[in-house]
């Protein structure tokens, strides 16, 4: 097996409350094992199981660590049901969406379907981490946490932070805030799944030019952990 790189398909266990209904909804692997790549595409979640009685608009399967935008690709074969996939190169993200008729096992069987496949003859070794979430969502292996992108042409910040940790934000009883970055991984992976520039949660309100985080965990550690100090333009996101 030459050219051989590994990387683990990690997952999680999604339980909430669905929209709009009462059940509780799991999406999980019944056995979570490291997949080996070599040169052929390899399934990633052949014994995915999605429990409860709700709806599903669609999901989406994320490379979320470790991702080259330049190799790496996940594949659906496009024959279940009307579940129609599309990948999203930069992010790195592949989406499934069927429509009313779409069952939640045509759901399971598309993810199921899905390949993991490198573009390059000799791959870049390394470890990919891929994640199984609903399609609003991006989940980060590493911090644990949901991340969603809500596109608002002119929104200040202040409004962008109480709409971020209002109750109608909530997801599945999570209640958000706008994201603290604390490392380079976490600043990787929100940059690439952002569509343009976007407000965080780092503000000089309190002192100018002194800037801190102040939301999240981050934001209650001593007025906040320091995020930057100058004069500086933030402009992460883009």
């Amino acid at each position: 097996m030459k050219n051989l790189f590994l990387f683990f398909l990690i997952f999680f266990v999604f339980v909430g409350v669905a929209k709009g209904a009462d059940p509780v909804l799991a999406i999980k692997l019944t056995d979570s094992i490291t997949v080996q790549y070599c040169t052929s595409p390899v399934p990633i979640a052949e014994s995915l199981t999605i429990e409860g009685n709700f709806t599903l608009t669609g999901m989406k399967i994320s490379i979320n660590e470790g991702f080259n935008a330049a190799e790496d690709e996940l594949v659906y074969s496009g024959l279940i049901g009307n579940i129609v996939g599309t990948w999203y190169a930069y992010q790195g993200f592949l989406l499934l969406q069927g429509d009313a008729n779409t069952t939640v096992d045509n759901y399971r069987d598309a993810v199921k379907s899905v390949r993991y496949k490198n573009k390059n003859l000799i791959p870049t070794l390394g470890t990919r981490k891929i994640s199984i979430t609903l399609e609003d969502a991006d989940y980060l292996w590493s911090t644990g946490h949901f991340y969603r992108f809500i596109s608002k042409s002119g929104i200040k910040w202040t409004e962008a932070e109480a709409e971020a940790k209002s109750d109608a934000m909530k997801y599945y009883g999570l209640r958000g805030y706008l994201a603290t970055i604390t490392d380079a991984g976490e600043n990787y992976f929100i940059k690439t799944k952002t569509k343009g520039v976007g407000w965080i949660g780092a503000s000089d309100a309190a002192v100018e030019g002194d800037w801190r985080w102040v939301t999240g965990p981050e934001g209650l550690m001593d007025s906040g952990k320091v995020f930057s100090s100058g004069k500086v333009q933030v402009t992460r996101l883009k």
